[in-house]
């Protein structure tokens, strides 16, 4: 963030974590930088949503991963497909809350992006998105942490608007460690390859091309 002005929102289902989060940015942010935390439901319609809808430029977010949703209180497209599982909605949720040209960040489970249980999904998602970018990551990295070896990957989607725009340069790439042990027994380097994929010139200059096309 390096100080620009913004308003920068978080929300997240649990108090400890909000109020966490509150702490590191009381920290970390400039006065210049506004702040406001919610603590939602994000698949119920809630002040969060009420307050943001279509106003977002970008999201970032770990969203909570498959967990299995009987309904929901949002309008989703994809819910209504008989994708019912947290991260299809959350893909949803987001559509509602980024302006036209914003930009979503976030984890998603491989699976998503390449098992043909979810060819329908991404039929659909990309009639509504972009795709920017995909980066993935090694399985385990969430196993110390949650133990889950659920291998997931980052994706970087941007919200269609409504005058049509030339495809931007899409940016692949893959990350097989991420700085932390990736099991009980893993004595591998701690090195970050998410740290070089960042600093390549092919990210960096796909990155850029398309926030000067915003513009």
């Amino acid at each position: 963030m390096n100080g620009t002005p913004c308003q920068l929102v978080g929300n997240d289902v649990d108090r400890t974590l909000v109020g966490l989060t509150e702490v590191v940015l009381s920290l970390t942010c400039s006065t210049t930088q506004k702040r406001r935390l919610f603590c939602n439901n994000v698949y119920d319609r809630g002040p969060f949503l009420e307050s943001y809808t279509r106003r977002v430029d970008c999201i970032l977010a770990n969203p909570p991963f498959s967990l299995p949703l009987d309904s929901v209180g949002v309008q989703s497209a994809l819910f209504s497909m008989g994708y019912r599982n947290s991260d299809a909605v959350f893909l949803d949720v987001c559509l509602e809350l980024l302006k036209e040209g914003g930009h979503l960040v976030c984890l998603l489970p491989h699976s998503i992006v390449v098992n043909t249980d979810y060819s329908d999904l991404r039929a659909r998602v990309e009639r509504e998105w972009d795709l920017c970018g995909v980066i993935t990551l090694p399985e385990g990295v969430f196993y110390m942490t949650a133990n889950t070896t659920t291998r997931p990957d980052i994706i970087h989607l941007r919200k269609k608007t409504a005058k049509p725009s030339s495809p931007g340069r899409v940016y692949f790439a893959n990350a097989p460690t991420a700085g932390i042990a990736l099991n009980s027994r893993d004595t591998m380097s701690t090195n970050n390859a998410l740290e070089e994929v960042a600093t390549t010139v092919r990210a960096r200059g796909c990155i850029t091309s398309m926030a000067d096309a915003k513009k």
